[in-house]
């Protein structure tokens, strides 16, 4: 497990680390399987990241399934899986991303690295992945252990920052799974230039759409397949 994990859990609770290292949760929380796919295809070796990205979701969420209250919880492991697959194409325009090697502490304690090194391996990069970006979020992340690991290097870090939307009845409420079809012409927007709302004629389309059933139970009752999003944008 990285470090900076290790010492992040620490500022939760001090028994929190014993556990992360020794066991898991039955379910994994849905920001935790965006990462765990994404790191998936950045560091994959295929000249198709995405999809490998893609598969890591999907793996994820038949071993360990989605900590999710949502009956339908197919169609939100294919919104997932949609959102991983376009984060990676755009972050993996060239080789896989690789790691700096672990360095002693002043103490011998081994420091694991969870950042990137950049391509040049100059300095270090992160990728954050976030609801909203802020005056008060970007200080969250200017003092997280995973943003301070650049000073155990001694390089500079890049974030770099992925603004998915709110999550609301198991989906991401931003642009890289919402958009707009123009009542007329079919085509796709995502935001006017101006920032003000399209139209009530506008059609709200999504990656990945699925049945919002809130539920306790675990069991998947609704099973649609992906609709005409994914092909749209090819």
């Amino acid at each position: 497990m990285n470090t900076s994990i290790i010492l992040n859990s620490i500022d939760r609770c001090e028994r929190l680390p014993y556990l992360l290292q020794r066991w898991q949760t039955p379910a994994i929380r849905p920001i935790e399987a965006l990462y765990e796919s994404i790191e998936a295809g950045l560091i994959s070796a295929s000249k198709e990241p995405w999809i490998v990205a893609e598969q890591a979701l999907y793996d994820l969420a038949t071993t360990r399934g989605i900590d999710s209250n949502q009956t339908d919880l197919l169609g939100e492991a294919e919104h997932l899986a949609s959102l991983v697959s376009f984060i990676t194409y755009i972050l993996r325009p060239g080789g896989p991303w690789k790691r700096p090697e672990p360095i002693p502490l002043p103490d011998g304690t081994p420091w694991h690295p969870g950042a990137f090194l950049s391509q040049s391996e100059s300095h270090l990069r992160r990728v954050v992945l976030c609801s909203r970006w802020d005056a008060y979020r970007m200080v969250e992340e200017e003092h997280d252990w995973r943003t301070l690991e650049g000073s155990i290097y001694g390089v500079p870090i890049d974030l770099v920052v992925i603004v998915l939307g709110q999550e609301r009845d198991g989906r991401r409420q931003g642009p890289l799974s919402r958009s707009y079809r123009h009542p007329v012409s079919k085509t796709l927007r995502f935001k006017k230039r101006d920032g003000e709302d399209f139209g009530s004629t506008w059609e709200r389309v999504w990656r990945g759409l699925f049945v919002l059933q809130p539920t306790k139970s675990r069991r998947c009752r609704n099973c649609p397949m992906p609709t005409a999003f994914n092909s749209q944008i090819d």
